[in-house]
């Protein structure tokens, strides 16, 4: 696979989770996602989604909310960065066909403690307030389409025009 592919769910596969919003934002930040493709160095799936069911999808969201009003966003992400850590050093439970087996993962709480700019202020911002455009209650689209285009065509054979009388000029 190319270096930019990335493993697909389907949301049947989601379904019996009962993820938040707070919960998908913090899984995309931990293996990559649409803003941040590389995630967290040594993030797999299973410990993204043991995070999850930690609760700290919502962690992750009332530090970002305290961060937006804070003079020291990253001194706040930082705090909740090294009780991450805390989480995964105590150990992970994950389920395999031998039972439960806890896991501490120091490899990946090593990074995450040297990780001074994760997660990016900026990369939980897109996450958490996508810039949107919303119409007011009263505001329509004119999407006229057939008119539209016949302006763009009527446009582009004006350039083109202009185009050809400029290039002969220059001949």
């Amino acid at each position: 696979p190319c270096e930019h592919s990335f493993p697909t769910r389907r949301s049947s596969d989601l379904a019996n989770l009962s993820l938040t919003q707070a919960d998908m934002i913090l899984f995309a930040v931990l293996i990559g996602g649409d803003y941040d493709t590389k995630g967290l160095k040594g993030c797999g799936e299973k410990v993204a989604l043991a995070l999850v069911g930690k609760g700290e999808g919502a962690k992750l969201q009332a530090a970002y909310d305290i961060a937006k009003v804070s003079a020291k966003p990253e001194d706040v992400l930082a705090r909740w960065r090294n009780a991450v850590a805390d989480v995964i050093a105590k150990g992970l439970s994950e389920t395999t066909v031998k039972g439960v087996v806890v896991r501490n993962y120091p490899a990946l709480v090593k990074t995450l403690r040297a990780a001074v700019d994760y997660p990016s202020f900026d990369v939980l911002s897109y996450y958490f307030d996508p810039a949107v455009y919303r119409l007011s209650p009263t505001s329509s689209i004119d999407l006229n389409l057939p008119t539209n285009l016949e302006n763009i065509i009527s446009s582009m054979n004006v350039q083109h025009h202009r185009s050809e009388e400029h290039t002969s000029e220059l001949q």
